[in-house]
Order: structure tokens, then sequence, then C-alpha cells
């Protein structure tokens, strides 16, 4: 189907379906051919679906895996550490010197 004939049905703006259109192809939901100079979308088959679908669940479940394998590491991590980071924004001439005067009397901070 072209993105005319999309248009046309959904009464959608063109920028809008190519940006639908653009997401389904990157997951891997339809694919595309050109045809006389006009991108035609084709959608994938429902076991082409399924398998994506199955890929993403395991996809998932290794993350899960490999989060609750490493939960130990970081609360240790974190137990062990003294430092409670805090995060401050500056903004102009006058921040910037006061940050240059807070570096230069405070050992406490720590830059990355």
């Amino acid at each position: 189907m072209s993105v005319t004939h999309l248009q046309r049905k959904t009464n959608h703006p063109r920028t809008s379906i190519y940006d639908i259109l653009k997401k389904l192809e990157l997951n891997g939901y339809i694919s595309k051919s050109k045809k006389n100079n006009t991108w035609i979308f084709y959608a994938v088959s429902i076991q082409e679906v399924i398998a994506l679908m199955q890929d993403k669940i395991s996809n998932q479940e290794r993350k899960k895996e490999l989060l609750k394998e490493n939960v130990p590491l970081f609360q240790e991590i974190i137990k062990g550490s003294h430092i409670i980071p805090s995060i401050k924004i500056y903004e102009g001439k006058e921040a910037l010197n006061m940050i240059f005067s807070q570096v230069k009397t405070t050992s406490s901070v720590k830059t990355i």
C-alpha cells in the first residue's frame, strides 16, 4: 500500500504516516519496496510478527535475569559508599566564579 493510499484512507497527514511507517519498519512489522518511483509498504506475515514478539520477550527475560544477578553487586556498591551524590545547576558568569571558588576551597568536591 502506498503512502498516498494510506493518507486517503485515514485522512492523516503524510508526515505522520511516514513517521508511523518508519517505526513499524524499524520494528520489523512491515517491509517496503520501490515500484515506479513510489514506495509500497507490505505487512509481514503473522508468523513473522509472532517470531519478533518471541524474540523481544526472550531479550527482556535475559535482561531481567542479568539485572537479578547483579542486584547484590549494586547493593554492595551503594552500601559501601558514604558519598551522597548531588547535582546543582549554575547559570551565568557569577555562578561560574562561585564554582571556581568552591573548587579551590573544598577538598570534598569530586569531578568525573
